[in-house]
């Protein structure tokens, strides 16, 4: 029915960034292909998408920033497109019927690039540090390097496939199903077969070293990729990643993916991303020989809490970030001997209590990732903890990751299952914690 098609929205519906990510469509899959060139810092790639249509589509975009757009084909269709700032809008010869399923094959080539955007303060995504690459895409970094529905709600599997210079490493999500030689080059692919958030995809070139790590007792693979330079400092900070994986299994449910590890670059990034089964590193953090043991936890606790169960809008970013930094804290309550877990909340409350007077539920937009979110987030989980008991606390976590595991969750949908499974009235506990200026106290 012709009268029925429509423009795809030029964004997801975000509160906060409204034209991140696009309308119209579901991604089912991106297998992202290119040649990387270390010396033109050049790529030449296509990306295929599987996705399919939620609305009659006479138009539709994709994210993309910067790059040569050489060609685009629909069902192999030669398809027209315009660009309009970080919009790729593309017209298809025949347009898309409701729920009809399309390959959109895009052909681009040219220099990747980091991007900045409202509510983070450093350009992120594709970071080019001479020798290594490496890709940390939070929140909107994945449209420097390929096309895509930038928003955490379409979630979609990935295939990676990296032709780059013989002796150079490639690391990437998921599993290494293949590497080809051919000569002067290797080719290397990495399938991830779980639904995966755009800004998770990662991505990295260099000189790097595989190292297999003690699986977990469940045993889900454990493999990292280590800089040279670097090597036994990483191998010393992630040693107990196969014990973390038990720990958390046993409170928040089966980890959700077919691998875990962590790529350490040889720089400085001056924090980690949880991208998902190859949490990204910088030296600075494992370099000093220090236990930096929690950090990896956190990191390794977003695997469920926003890779499996991924953000329904930027504004809950809370339910990330404030998630994985309790899970720095039940990770030493698991593994270390005497560790008082309520002392120690009560301690950093009490140490860090300046930087909690912005609410985490609503943080600023311009302001995302602000201290408040981490800290009194995770605050915010063990006053809940004190005030509900431990049975129905750790009830709640399982639940909600089995609930929403996959897909994508908000605020309230936390917060309705917590009144659910204590049966208790929790609104004012909520408002108080995650939406009041002035910093509760924590119960006793």
């Amino acid at each position: 029915n012709p009268s029925a098609l429509t423009i795809g929205s030029d964004g997801a519906g975000d509160l906060y960034y409204p034209t991140y990510g696009n309308g119209g469509y579901d991604v089912i899959s991106y297998d992202i292909t290119f040649d990387w060139d270390d010396n033109s810092r050049e790529i030449n790639a296509q990306t295929t998408i599987e996705l399919v249509a939620t609305q009659g589509l006479s138009q539709f975009n994709l994210d993309l920033v910067g790059f040569d757009v050489r060609s685009i084909t629909i069902n192999a269709e030669p398809a027209t497109f315009q660009r309009n700032d970080r919009e790729l809008i593309i017209q298809p010869r025949t347009a898309l019927q409701l729920d009809e399923a399309a390959e959109v094959v895009v052909e681009y080539a040219g220099r990747p690039t980091a991007i900045s955007g409202p509510g983070f303060p450093f350009a992120g995504g594709w970071t080019d540090f001479g020798d290594t690459i490496v890709v940390a895409g939070e929140p909107e970094g994945a449209a420097g390097w390929y096309p895509v529905n930038a928003h955490p709600t379409d979630k979609a599997t990935y295939r990676i496939e990296v032709t780059a210079r013989t002796g150079l490493v490639v690391a990437a999500n998921g599993t290494q199903t293949q590497v080809v030689d051919n000569g002067d080059t290797q080719t290397w692919v990495y399938e991830s077969v779980n639904p995966q958030a755009h800004y998770l995809t990662t991505v990295a070139i260099g000189d790097f070293e595989r190292h297999d790590g003690a699986p977990s007792a469940s045993g889900v693979p454990v493999r990292h990729y280590f800089h040279d330079s670097v090597f036994d400092q990483g191998v010393a900070t992630m040693e107990r990643t196969g014990q973390m994986i038990d720990v958390f299994e046993a409170v928040f449910g089966p980890y959700p993916f077919e691998n875990y590890g962590a790529v350490v670059v040889d720089a400085d990034l001056g924090f980690a991303l949880e991208t998902q089964t190859l949490s990204v590193f910088g030296r600075d953090l494992v370099d000093s020989f220090a236990s930096r043991e929690d950090i990896v936890a956190h990191e390794l606790a977003h695997q469920w809490f926003g890779n499996h169960v991924s953000l329904g809008q930027w504004s809950d970013i809370w339910l990330n970030e404030g998630f994985a930094s309790y899970g720095e804290y039940l990770w030493m309550e698991a593994s270390e001997p005497g560790y008082d877990i309520d002392r120690e909340v009560r301690s950093d409350y009490d140490d860090l209590g300046f930087l909690l007077n912005t609410p985490p539920g609503e943080p600023p937009p311009s302001d995302l990732f602000n201290a408040s979110v981490y800290l009194r987030g995770g605050f915010t989980l063990h006053a809940l903890r004190t005030t509900i008991g431990d049975d129905a606390f750790f009830q709640l976590l399982a639940t909600y990751v089995a609930e929403y595991g996959g897909a994508s969750a908000v605020t309230r949908d936390f917060t309705s299952l917590a009144e659910d499974i204590s049966g208790q009235d929790l609104d004012a506990f909520f408002q108080a914690w995650l939406f009041d200026t002035n910093v509760p106290e924590l119960p006793r």
